[in-house]
């Protein structure tokens, strides 16, 4: 089942200062390779997809980015 959030509804969850203190943390943590391999990149017939992930090195949630072609 697919979600999808008003802006009301990311804006009632949504606070500043605890956004500020995961990105403190995050970025905090000692620089480590192993948490950000390189991107990989699946090619068809005209079809590309292009993966982004990382694992930030304080524990905290993992984050993937996902592009392809519109």
């Amino acid at each position: 089942m697919t979600l999808f959030l008003t802006d009301a509804d990311v804006q009632a969850a949504f606070d500043w200062a605890d956004a500020i203190a995961a990105l403190r943390s995050a970025c905090a943590a000692p620089p480590d390779e192993t948490c950000f391999p390189s991107r990989t990149m699946a090619r068809g017939d005209g079809l590309w997809l292009r993966t982004l992930s990382g694992v930030p090195g304080d524990g905290g949630p993992t984050a993937t980015s996902c592009r392809s072609p519109s």
